[in-house]
């Protein structure tokens, strides 16, 4: 495991300058061939143990029973756990690993000019169609294992899908349908993928990761896929049409995100955070009620910002103990305290973060009424 640590800090901190290419691709030659033989190394050597498969499922199926009916339990050997906590950080570490590789500065052809491309082409190969196969063949490869790395790696795999190559795309994007179904055969439902999905997606194109492109094969690969499992159609029907129309909105508020025109972005924004309420994810819905209050803050349009404000203030109106309410707070403590012991915690927290907020409306209306009177 500190074998892949090493490889992935070194693959991050890169002695060579930029434009020296050749000893930059002789290195980057030398590290594929190195994670190629890590990789038959854990095929054969880790993945043979049943008590890691057999953990796997127990742990997932054992968190969905406690999680939906609050009694299910989960019984483990200690040589189960000892295996599990063996085997799988060294599977984990081999897949950042690999997209680390894959994704690096240097392996990007397309920021090089047409003649340094063409040679490196010619001589190395892309290197990233090579280390992409061999991730979806890792993946293929763990079998039932798969569930135990739902949900953490959706995103270093949508990470790798994003790289701007068009059949590096087209074999790495099915690894997502893998994961939908490999839950859903478990749960009769892949909420987990569907949840880190949207949340990774959401921060992977405000970073500048991408395109019209990516959308349309996300959507024809997936929906090509989901043709031979008639029990997934309809879900998978409405979970690709879910993350395209999110990228759709992403992608036209990248676009206008350091826009001049003012009702561009906050067009954008309003469209985001709209879609997010619909489809109730209040997390990054109240994300982007802040990033329209800061762009109505600067633009001096106070009042619009006090009232965005405000709309947060509202989902934290049904708190109990709060001022709005019907208990008060002695009543509410008390209930709480005798009933679930954990809740006072959570309200004060809540109570606290309604306080704050109602401070900074306070603070932008008082800053509206300035400008009014200046």
């Amino acid at each position: 495991m500190e074998t892949f640590i090493l490889f992935k800090d070194l693959i991050g901190k890169t002695v060579y300058p930029s434009d020296w290419m050749v000893m930059n691709m002789v290195q980057n030659r030398e590290f594929l061939q190195a994670i190629n033989q890590f990789a038959d190394t854990l095929t054969q050597m880790f993945l043979s143990s049943s008590s890691l498969e057999l953990q796997g499922v127990a742990v997932f199926v054992g968190i969905h029973k406690n999680n939906k009916e609050s009694g299910g339990t989960v019984t483990e050997s200690p040589g189960d756990a000892l295996e599990l906590l063996r085997t799988k950080p060294l599977w984990n570490n081999y897949f950042h690993l690999a997209v680390a590789f894959l994704t690096q500065d240097s392996l990007q052809l397309e920021n090089f000019s047409q003649a340094k491309r063409t040679t490196i082409l010619a001589k190395y190969g892309d290197m990233r169609a090579t280390i992409g196969a061999a991730i979806r063949d890792m993946w293929y490869n763990l079998g039932h294992h798969k569930i135990q790395f739902i949900p953490g790696m959706v995103g270093p795999i949508l990470e790798m899908t994003l790289v701007p190559e068009l059949e590096l795309r087209k074999s790495t994007i099915p690894i997502f349908f893998d994961m939908m179904l490999c839950e859903y055969q478990l749960t009769k439902t892949f909420s987990m993928f569907e949840d880190e999905i949207l949340h990774k997606l959401d921060s992977e194109v405000e970073g500048g990761r991408g395109d019209e492109q990516y959308k349309q094969l996300f959507q024809s690969i997936l929906l090509s896929c989901c043709r031979n499992h008639p029990e997934l159609a309809k879900p998978s029907e409405n979970f690709v049409a879910l993350v395209t129309g999110l990228l759709e909105r992403l992608l036209d508020y990248r676009t206008v995100m350091n826009d001049e025109n003012k009702t561009y972005s906050m067009s954008c924004t309003v469209n985001l955070l709209n879609f997010y309420k619909e489809i109730d994810r209040q997390a990054m819905y109240i994300r982007y009620l802040y990033k329209l209050k800061d762009l109505h803050v600067s633009y001096e349009n106070y009042t619009e910002a006090a009232y965005t404000l405000l709309l947060h203030a509202r989902l934290l109106k049904d708190i109990p103990g709060s001022p709005g309410h019907a208990w008060n707070d002695s009543h509410a403590k008390h209930v709480h305290c005798v009933r679930e012991p954990h809740v006072p915690q959570k309200c004060s927290f809540y109570l606290a973060l309604k306080e704050e907020q109602e401070d900074e409306t306070r603070t932008v209306h008082d800053e509206t009424l300035l400008s009014a009177s200046i």
